[in-house]
């Protein structure tokens, strides 16, 4: 529990960045393509973390699983930055 609030904490300056950042079209573009590859590791991650028992290795297993859980924070990120995209796209 106390990792999904310290995720909710870190939110709130990386709203600020990512407005800011949202004014740079360059900067902008290669974190949307990060967020792209992120958002995408979630399914690949939550198949993992139910063949894990026997395919991967143990730690791998259990960083998959700390990833999917986090998957709702990642989620309200991701959110964040298309309403910080469409705020500077209207020059707001």
């Amino acid at each position: 529990m106390l990792h999904i609030f310290m995720g909710c904490l870190f939110l709130v300056p990386t709203a600020f960045l990512i407005r800011i950042m949202a004014r740079s079209e360059a900067l902008y573009s290669a974190y949307s393509r990060f967020l792209l590859g992120l958002s995408l590791s979630a399914p690949v991650c939550f198949a993992v973390a139910l063949f894990a028992d026997k395919y991967v290795p143990q730690s791998l297993s259990w960083f998959c699983f700390f990833r999917v859980e986090e998957s709702p924070i990642i989620f309200l990120g991701i959110g964040i930055s298309r309403v910080a995209a469409r705020l500077t796209e209207r020059g707001g």
